[in-house]
């Protein structure tokens, strides 16, 4: 949570967040990718396949934005019209940042203390609300154009929480057949946070796409 929070609507969009990963990978000297998306993320992920389908072997989604379905944007956005945005370091408590981590699980378990102070800690920036706010308004939350998804060539795998209060799985099945190369998996009673609800069933879908798409390591 330390990285730059800049303070322009245009760079949180998901073409603008997808330029940026291609950036990051040519940076790295990377080439045909392996990409994992989580939440927001799975858009972001869509939208670089789309746009670059021969730079993306695979993707492997957890709990996808990019699908429609997404609960509560319309009222977060209600509520924090930019006339706010200077008051919004009131309400960067540990007890909201709790809350909110909270309402992201299932009932698979619950976030450990030490889980809430390091999702905290990045309150610490005095831009991070301002820029979660950004984040909420010029974000595409619901789906992206449906001619994009029929670009995504490569193999895809979504993983659902069934008890994910932020994406509605059933809705989201129009848009996700939409892909010509996607599988989908409904992990019981998780929520939205796969990576830390269920990390073995993440870990060993990223691994199983892994040996689909890529070529094996060298030794």
């Amino acid at each position: 949570g330390f990285s730059d929070k800049p303070l322009d609507d245009r760079r949180y969009t998901p073409d603008a967040l997808a330029d940026q990963l291609v950036g990051v990978a040519d940076r790295l000297g990377l080439g045909r990718l392996l990409v994992v998306g989580h939440s927001m993320g799975g858009a972001v992920a869509l939208r670089l396949a789309a746009r670059q389908p021969e730079r993306v072997a695979g993707l492997v989604l957890a709990a996808p934005v990019g699908f429609g379905g997404v609960n509560r944007t319309r009222w977060l956005r209600a509520l924090t019209p930019s006339v706010v945005e200077p008051y919004l370091h009131a309400f960067g408590t540990r007890a909201l940042f709790a809350l909110a981590l909270r309402m992201g699980y299932g009932t698979l378990g619950t976030p450990t203390a030490r889980d809430v102070d390091e999702y905290f800690a990045a309150s610490a920036d005095p831009r991070l609300l301002p820029a979660l706010r950004r984040v909420a308004h010029a974000f595409d939350w619901e789906c992206g154009p449906p001619a994009s998804l029929g670009r995504v060539a490569c193999p895809v795998h979504v993983l659902f929480g069934a008890r994910d209060g932020v994406i509605r799985e059933p809705v989201t099945r129009p848009a996700l057949a939409r892909l010509a190369r996607a599988t989908a998996e409904v992990v019981p009673d998780a929520g939205h946070v796969l990576p830390e609800e269920v990390p073995t069933v993440v870990n060993r879908t990223i691994l199983g796409m892994a040996a689909e798409v890529l070529p094996p390591p060298r030794r």
